[in-house]
């Protein structure tokens, strides 16, 4: 099982409430690979990455890399770096450490506007209201992914005991 924050969750959620993606898709195969991808957003052949600040706090030569190798493979690449991240890329969007999640969205979408043919008419509804639209999808994606995560650890344990 790959490691999912709650924000990305969120954030994907928050994402799927205007842009058709589907939420469990994150294998992307490159040129020379499959790459686990946080959001994919197939119809504008756009990769949404998000870099929460502790986990990626020393991993900047690896996400850049990562980036090429998804752009070299005809992707658009938008990362969402935690302060006290710094940008690495041109479309990178930077927040604040857990900051509002509808403040993230909006921000992405913006970026998506900017960087894709995604019109901005199909999110002006979304960036003009004040709250999360997914927000209780997002909070029971999260108890499942938490609850899937601690069964696998667990049968992982017996495993190890019984043997």
């Amino acid at each position: 099982m790959t490691p999912r924050s709650a924000q990305e969750i969120r954030l994907a959620h928050e994402l799927g409430a205007v842009i058709d993606l589907d939420l469990n898709k994150h294998k992307i195969r490159t040129t020379r690979r499959i790459i686990d991808a946080d959001i994919v957003v197939d119809q504008l052949n756009t990769i949404v990455e998000f870099d929460g600040a502790y986990w990626h706090r020393d991993k900047k030569e690896r996400d850049l890399k990562k980036t090429t190798e998804l752009e070299d493979s005809g992707w658009i690449v938008v990362r969402v770096r935690e302060k006290p991240l710094t940008k690495i890329h041109k479309n990178d969007v930077l927040v604040n450490n857990h900051g509002p999640i509808k403040e993230i969205a909006d921000r992405v979408l913006a970026k998506l506007v900017q960087k894709t043919l995604l019109p901005r008419r199909t999110i002006a509804r979304y960036l003009k209201s004040s709250n999360p639209w997914r927000e209780q999808e997002a909070l029971k994606a999260i108890r499942e992914y938490q609850k899937a995560k601690i069964e696998k650890r667990a049968s992982r344990k017996g495993t190890l005991v019984n043997n």
